[in-house]
C-alpha cells in the first residue's frame, strides 16, 4: 500500500478489491525478461539469463535496458567478499533482497546493507561495496 494511501474496500475511498488475482510467476515464463513489447518481467529468483557485468565484475539479470532506464537484480559471484570500487555512471536506487555487506559513499562511513534496505545514490558517486555470497540487489539506474 501506499504511504498516505488508505488502500482497496476502504470507505474512504470507495475503492473495492480486484475481481482477479495473479497467478504464479512460472505463469508467464514465456514472456519473462521481454524486451520487445511495453512489459519487462522476470522474478526475484531467477536461476538463468545471469552474465558478468561489465562495470563490477559481478553478476548481472536485466530486467530492462534501454535508452529510458536500467533494471534487474545483481549479485557478487566470484567477488563475493572483496572489495568494489564504482564510481556510478547513473542515478542508482536499489533494494538489498538477500545476504549482507556495507557501501561506503564518497569516503562516509559505510552503510549496512541487509535485507529490506533500500538506498538511492546520485550519479558520480564514488562507491565502495564490501558483499558476502549470498548477497542479491534489485537495482534501478536512472
Amino acid at each position: 500500500m501506499r504511504r498516505g494511501h488508505p488502500g482497496k474496500d476502504s470507505p474512504e475511498t470507495g475503492l473495492a478489491a480486484a475481481p482477479f488475482s495473479f497467478g504464479p510467476a512460472s505463469d508467464y515464463a514465456d514472456r519473462m525478461a521481454d524486451q520487445e513489447g511495453s512489459v519487462f518481467l522476470s522474478t526475484v529468483d531467477a536461476d538463468d539469463d545471469w552474465q558478468v557485468d561489465e562495470e563490477t565484475g559481478g553478476l548481472v539479470h536485466f530486467l530492462r535496458a534501454d535508452g529510458d532506464v536500467e533494471a534487474g537484480l545483481w549479485k557478487p559471484g566470484p567477488l563475493a567478499g572483496t572489495a568494489i570500487d564504482l564510481t556510478l555512471v547513473a542515478h542508482e536506487t536499489f533494494l538489498v533482497l538477500e545476504g549482507s555487506g556495507q557501501i561506503e559513499v564518497d569516503d562516509e562511513p559505510p552503510l549496512r546493507l541487509e535485507p529490506g534496505v533500500m538506498v538511492s545514490l546520485r550519479k558520480g558517486s564514488k562507491t565502495r561495496w564490501v558483499v558476502d555470497e549470498a548477497f542479491k540487489e534489485l537495482w534501478v539506474y536512472s
